[in-house]
């Protein structure tokens, strides 16, 4: 198994698909906790309508709640996020506190271990990780390519 990582934010539809043509990407790992999206700009990356998408393109969907960040570490980087002046599009790396938390938690409580029964069920090869922010370092994404890393797994950012 092979991994990519990618987000929404400062993408459009098009290129978004390409991108996964492109990396010959078979299995799409949502580890978003909520699916939701601003529909008007990134509506093609929204619950139903990204699984309808990547179904038509023929690439499977799994949306990996266990492996979003808790509550508690959401909240921290918002108040981090705050006292910094900056929002969630425009954030470039984690707090610690949050990197901590989502440690504690989320990592863990093993959960890539299920992930990856599911994934190998899947015969996955090529999965990309997604989650809404543009660079990993600003996203959990980041701590679950250290995580993958150290298990021995390739993972790379998807670019154009």
């Amino acid at each position: 198994m092979r991994f990519y990582t990618l987000g929404a934010y400062g993408t459009k539809k098009q290129p978004f698909y390409r991108l996964l043509k492109k990396y010959k990407i078979d299995v799409f790992l949502d580890v978003r906790n909520r699916r939701t999206v601003p529909q008007d700009i990134y509506g093609y990356a929204g619950g139903l309508t990204l699984e309808r998408g990547l179904f038509l393109k023929g690439i499977k969907y799994i949306h990996m709640k266990s492996l979003s960040p808790t509550a508690k570490a959401v909240q921290t980087q918002k108040n981090h996020d705050r006292k910094l002046g900056t929002t969630t599009k425009n954030r470039e790396s984690l707090c610690d506190g949050f990197t901590k938390i989502y440690t504690k938690t989320t990592l863990a409580r093993k959960n890539f271990e299920h992930t990856n029964r599911i994934l190998l069920e899947y015969r996955a090869e090529r999965i990309a990780i997604f989650s809404l922010e543009t660079h990993d370092k600003a996203c959990h994404r980041s701590l679950l390519k250290e995580m993958l890393i150290r298990k021995g797994f390739l993972v790379e950012y998807m670019k154009e």
